[in-house]
């Protein structure tokens, strides 16, 4: 049980993004402290909202089971951006007091490039066989906060096979197997495909999240319109935030060399036009 006051407590849950702004301020190893006496489901959501460095500096300072118990109340996207910014060796002892089908989905996502969708596809997605029912669809549903549709992968190879909507799903019989209701095709995104890439594509006007695939189009999970948003903007601030690289001040030197030489070679040519037109 946290020895805060009900008072601290109260706040860090109803406002996280001003709790996180105040940690910031604090420093790590004074935020940190905080963190380690302050329930798992409240640090979650103020941890979230933090600079992502500066949360995985305080993950690193924590220990391994209550970094990985702040982590399990993140979404998986939120999650692998953490871990990947920690180091490795704090990194893999958190990893291991996680459930382990969680650390081996997150181990599969640190696996990709920050760049790429499968960086930030999230496992956990309505993904459902033929054989199933729309009962069986529906029960799901109720514990999904953001799904348009219903996505189907074989039980046999587990391939992705199509989606359907809710609508079709609320004006079916419950006891109707999947596989007799209309299955819309839809392109899945790779999982080795560019963030940028995807931003634009057309199935984004109709699904709040799109299907990712491996090699063998076999599902292993999906990208939302929020990971996305947040895996360029992510993507964007690094490469911002990234120190020049050599050749990069070289260029920089050639365009202002090659500059100077056209302005003096403009300033050169009206001082001739000028001498000229005095003689």
């Amino acid at each position: 049980m946290s020895s805060l006051p009900p008072l601290t407590l109260a706040y860090l849950e109803q406002a996280p993004a001003g709790a996180a702004k105040v940690l910031q301020e604090m420093g790590i190893l004074e935020a940190a402290a905080l963190l380690e006496t302050v329930p798992a489901r409240l640090a979650g959501p103020v941890v979230n909202n933090m600079i992502p460095a500066m949360s995985a500096r305080c993950l690193e300072r924590l220990t391994a089971p209550r970094s990985a118990a702040i982590l399990r109340n993140l979404a998986h996207h939120d999650a692998t951006t953490l871990l990947r910014l920690m180091r490795v060796e704090k990194r893999n002892t958190v990893l291991a007091e996680l459930p382990t089908s969680m650390a081996k989905r997150l181990h599969r996502s640190l696996q990709h490039s920050m760049s790429s969708v499968g960086a930030w596809a999230d496992p956990d997605i309505p993904l459902l066989s033929p054989e199933h029912t729309v009962d069986d669809a529906l029960r799901y549903l109720r514990d999904t906060r953001t799904a348009s549709h219903i996505f189907l992968e074989s039980a046999s190879n587990g391939r992705f096979l199509g989606a359907i909507s809710l609508h079709e799903l609320l004006s079916s019989e419950r006891r109707t197997p999947l596989a007799q209701l209309p299955i819309h095709e839809i392109t899945p995104l790779s999982n080795r495909a560019a963030l940028t890439t995807v931003a634009f594509h057309p199935a984004w006007d109709d699904y709040l999240v799109l299907p990712v695939v491996g090699r063998r189009n076999n599902v292993l999970g999906g990208l939302s319109r929020t990971a996305l948003r947040r895996g360029v903007h992510e993507q964007h601030a690094a490469t911002v935030l990234a120190p020049s690289s050599v050749l990069g001040n070289l260029v920089a030197a050639l365009l202002l060399t090659c500059a100077g030489l056209i302005r003096l070679a403009v300033q050169s040519g009206f001082l001739a036009s000028g001498n000229l037109n005095r003689s």
